[in-house]
Formats: structure tokens, sequence, C-alpha cells
């Protein structure tokens, strides 16, 4: 009996002893502790799939028609000021003349093609009655084909001691490689109205050459294909500058 007591007593102390030593309360964290290494980077991933078309967005306008590009062959020079004329002569003799280097005008050209030539910016006739002083004037940015000319119609035949006038201009083909444009004034009474008395380097000028293609009179070939060259020479330059597409300014010259 006393051995059963000794192990009951037994029994009761190791119960004791392993609910002395159960989990108590939970401790504060610990701090944290270091990164560690970044890893390898993992593989790319697949490619997704594409997504939907979107919707046609609306037509823009319709840009302006460009300027149609000059006719072939057509040779055109640039404007160019005149700042170089020579005057001679008095009253109705008075001649003022200006040469102009010209590459593009070859023995060829000059045997064979037409070569149409113009002005502007060139004092133009404005007769006033009581004031002959003021019988000329420049008119900016006016194009004038050649020959040209402007006359009072009392020329020759003074009124009231007025002022009767000619002014003619004109250019001439003397030299391959340059063309000489020309001025002729005259006046009743004699009055000078010349590069001496004017500002004639206002006056800008400016040529252009139609290749040949002629049987008999008229042009074969290229947008003048049908007029003859007197019709040619007679148009003024906004015709010339429409038929051949010739810009209103700079130059194709070589």
């Amino acid at each position: 009996m006393r051995k059963n007591i000794i192990t009951t007593l037994s029994g009761i102390m190791l119960t004791m002893f392993i609910l002395s030593c159960s989990k108590g309360d939970k401790g504060a964290a610990g701090p944290q502790g270091i990164q560690g290494p970044q890893g390898a980077q993992g593989p790319q991933g697949g490619l997704g799939a594409s997504g939907p078309v979107g919707p046609q967005g609306i037509q823009g306008p319709t840009g302006p028609v460009g300027p149609a590009a000059p006719a072939p062959g057509i040779t055109y020079s640039s404007w160019l000021a005149a700042t170089t004329w020579v005057t001679g002569g008095t009253g109705f003799n008075t001649r003022s003349s200006y040469v102009r280097t010209a590459p593009g005008i070859t023995a060829a050209v000059l045997s064979k093609d037409i070569v149409l030539a113009f002005i502007k910016n060139f004092p133009s006739l404005t007769p006033t009655l009581n004031d002959p002083g003021l019988l000329l004037q420049f008119i900016m940015n006016q194009v004038a084909a050649l020959p040209y000319g402007e006359a009072d119609s009392r020329f020759f035949t003074p009124v009231n001691s007025n002022v009767s006038y000619l002014s003619e201009w004109s250019f001439a083909l003397n030299n391959p490689g340059s063309i000489t444009f020309l001025h002729k004034s005259a006046a009743s009474p004699a009055i000078n109205y010349s590069a001496d008395n004017l500002n004639f380097s206002q006056i800008q000028t400016r040529y252009v050459i139609i290749p040949a293609g002629i049987s008999g009179s008229r042009i074969i070939s290229g947008p003048a294909a049908g007029y003859n060259v007197q019709q040619i020479k007679q148009m003024n330059y906004e015709q010339i500058t429409a038929l051949f597409h010739i810009p209103e300014n700079g130059t194709n010259e070589k």
C-alpha cells in the first residue's frame, strides 16, 4: 500500500512539473534583420495578345492644289534691278540703255528661239495739264512686256505751254550672253525724262526664253502649240506666266 501511495505522489508531482513548464505570454518582437541579397531576375513573360484595332479617324480636309511645274524647256530669269543705265542725247533724241548679263541667251537661242523681255517698277506717264513736273511717276509692281510705249495725246502739240511727251521701252539682242534694255524719251518743250533725272535704279528686268518648235510660223509643241510667234510676242506678262507656268519670282537659268 505504501508503494501505491508513492506512485500516486510521483504522478501528481510530474503533472505539476509539466504544468509549471507550460508556454508563457508572447514576448516583444525582436529587431528586423538585415535585408538579404536581391534574387536573380526571373524570365521575361510571354507577349500578350494584341488589342482590337481602333476605329478609323475622320478624313482631314483636302489641301490646296500646288502650282503647276514650269513648261518643259522654258527658261526664265530672276527679276533684277537695273542699276547701270547709260544716257545719251537730249530732247527728242534722249536714249537710255542698260545691259544685263544673260547666260541663257546663247548663240543657238539667238538663231532659233523666242526671247521675251519685261520691265517692272518703271516710270509711267501721268499727264497733268497744269503741272509738267508730275508728268512721270513710278508705278510700283506694274509689269510691261517689251516693246512698250506711252504717249500723251497732245504729243508734238503743246497746249497752253503744257508739255507733251513720248516714252518708249524696248530691248535688243546684240550678242550671246547679254540682253540690252532700251528707253527713249521725247518731250515738247525739250525736257529729258531719262536716267539722268529719274531714279531708273528702281526698275527691274526679266526675260523668258521659249525653245524652238516651229513649223512654218506656228509653234507645234508644248503649251503654246498652235500659236504663231507674233501672237506669243503680243501677249502681256500675265498671259505668258499663266501659259508657261512661270513662278512670280526665282529663276531656273543655269
